[in-house]
């Protein structure tokens, strides 16, 4: 997803961001109990499914999704957390 700042003449919030047309990138969040998951949009995260995971430092790394999650609205985009398969 690209982000970039909207000029704001009127001088309301300062930091609002709009974006493009582009699905968030699929990246990796730690749940509660420690556990490592690949989040992004449902269209995209699925069982099954190998997919390109984008790390902290922009590099990539390939996964395949064994479960998925509760599905969940982030930004307008429906969204879970995809279980990764450890072979």
């Amino acid at each position: 997803m690209t982000r970039h700042r909207v000029s704001n003449p009127e001088g309301a919030t300062p930091m609002t961001t709009a974006t493009t047309g582009t699905a968030p990138a699929v990246t990796y969040r730690k749940t509660q109990n420690g556990q490592w998951v690949a989040c992004g949009p449902a269209s995209i995260v699925r069982p099954g499914a190998t997919i390109t995971v984008t790390k902290r430092d922009g590099t990539t790394k390939t996964e395949t999704i064994a479960a998925t999650g509760r599905e969940f609205d982030r930004d307008g985009v429906t969204c879970v957390y995809g279980y990764l398969s450890f072979a």
